[in-house]
C-alpha cells in the first residue's frame, strides 16, 4: 500500500530538489549581472524621492517623469565623463608630441607585447559580436526557445543569452534563455496559486 503522507513527502522533496537545481542554474546564468543590477536598485531607491517630486510637478505623467529622470541620471554621469575626456585630450596632446619626437629619431621596432596585441581587430570583433548577438536574440533565439505565452521580456532574454554563453559556452545561447524562461514560468505559476489564498482571507 502507498502511504499518502510518504508520497506527499517524496513529492515535496523532489519538487524542492528540482527548484533548487533551477535556482542554481539561474544563478549561473545571472551572476554576471547581479552586481550591476544591485547598483541599479540602489540608485533607483536613492533617487526615488526626486522622481516622486518630479512626477508630482508633471501632474502624474509617469512616462515623461521617468524619461526626464533618466536624462538627469545620464547627465550626472556623462558630464563628469566629458570633463575627464577634456583633461585626457590635453594629456594625449602632450603624449602625441612625445611619441612624434620619438618616431622622428628613426624607425624603431615596436615592443613585443605591443606588437602582439591586435587592438583594432579586437575592437572590430567586439562590435561585430555585440551586433550579431542583439540581432540573433531578437530575431532567432527568442521566437525559437521562448513561446509568446511566457511573455519573457527582451532584457531577460538578453541576460540569458550573454550569461548563458559565459556559463555554458556556445550552447548557452539557447540554454540560458530557456532556464530563465522556465524560472519565470514557475514564478508566475506560484503567484497564480497564491492569489486564491490571498482572496480567501
Amino acid at each position: 500500500m502507498n502511504d499518502p503522507i510518504t508520497n506527499t513527502g517524496v513529492r515535496r522533496i523532489t519538487l524542492g530538489l528540482l527548484l533548487g537545481g533551477l535556482l542554481l542554474l539561474a544563478y549561473s546564468v545571472l551572476q554576471l549581472f547581479l552586481v550591476p543590477m544591485a547598483w541599479a536598485a540602489i540608485m533607483a531607491y536613492a533617487t526615488w524621492p526626486m522622481y516622486a517630486r518630479l512626477r508630482r510637478l508633471l501632474r502624474g505623467r509617469a512616462t515623461l517623469s521617468a524619461a526626464l529622470m533618466s536624462l538627469l541620471l545620464m547627465a550626472s554621469f556623462v558630464l563628469p565623463l566629458l570633463w575627464l575626456v577634456a583633461i585626457m585630450r590635453t594629456e594625449l596632446g602632450s603624449a602625441y608630441a612625445a611619441v612624434a619626437a620619438y618616431l622622428a629619431q628613426g624607425p624603431r621596432p615596436l615592443p613585443d607585447f605591443v606588437a602582439a596585441i591586435p587592438w583594432l581587430g579586437f575592437a572590430l570583433l567586439t562590435v561585430f559580436f555585440f551586433t550579431l548577438v542583439v540581432s540573433w536574440v531578437d530575431n532567432l533565439i527568442r521566437p525559437m526557445v521562448i513561446s509568446s505565452a511566457s511573455r519573457t521580456p527582451f532584457l531577460l532574454v538578453m541576460f540569458g543569452v550573454l550569461g548563458g554563453v559565459t556559463a555554458f559556452g556556445l550552447i548557452g545561447l539557447f540554454v540560458g534563455p530557456v532556464i530563465l524562461a522556465v524560472l519565470m514560468a514557475v514564478w508566475r505559476e506560484w503567484l497564480g496559486q497564491q492569489e486564491p489564498t490571498a482572496d480567501s482571507w
